[in-house]
C-alpha cells in the first residue's frame, strides 16, 4: 500500500483497489447511529480526485431507525460537517489539478501580435 499523507480531515482509508485508488473517510460524525461520514477518492499519487468517473468526494449517511427530534437535529449537523468536508475536499482537488502544469496555460497577452497565450512575449525581439 503506498505511504501516502491523509488529507485533512481523514481518519482512515480503504486498501488499495487494483488501480491504486483509495478511498478516505472521516471518522463518524454522528459518533454512533446514525452514521455519518464524508470520503474522498486518493489517486495513486495521493492527489483527492474530482471526477465522477471516479468518486468525488461524498458524504454517507446511514439510519436505521426512526429518530427522536434531538437525533434529527444532530444527524442535520453531522450531514452539513460531512457536506463541508467532502466540499473542502474538493476545493483542495481543484487546487491539486491547477498546480499539475499540464492543465496551465499561458495567459500573457502580446499587444504586438494580438493574442493571448500563444507564446511568451520575450520572443519578440525589442
Amino acid at each position: 500500500m503506498p505511504t501516502t499523507t491523509l488529507p485533512d480531515g481523514a481518519q482512515y482509508v480503504t486498501g488499495d483497489a487494483d488501480d491504486g485508488h483509495r478511498v478516505a473517510f472521516t471518522a463518524d460524525l454522528c459518533h454512533g447511529a446514525p452514521i455519518v461520514r464524508a470520503s474522498c477518492t486518493l489517486t495513486p499519487s495521493g492527489a483527492i480526485a474530482d471526477d465522477p468517473a471516479e468518486e468525488a468526494p461524498a458524504v454517507h449517511v446511514v439510519v436505521d431507525a426512526p429518530l427522536t427530534a434531538a437525533a434529527a437535529r444532530g444527524l442535520a449537523a453531522a450531514i452539513i460537517a460531512a457536506a463541508e468536508q467532502a466540499e473542502q475536499w474538493q476545493h483542495q482537488a481543484a487546487d491539486d489539478a491547477w498546480a499539475d502544469p499540464a492543465w496551465q496555460v499561458n495567459s500573457d497577452y502580446c499587444a504586438r501580435c494580438n493574442t493571448i497565450g500563444q507564446h511568451a512575449t520575450s520572443q519578440h525581439p525589442a
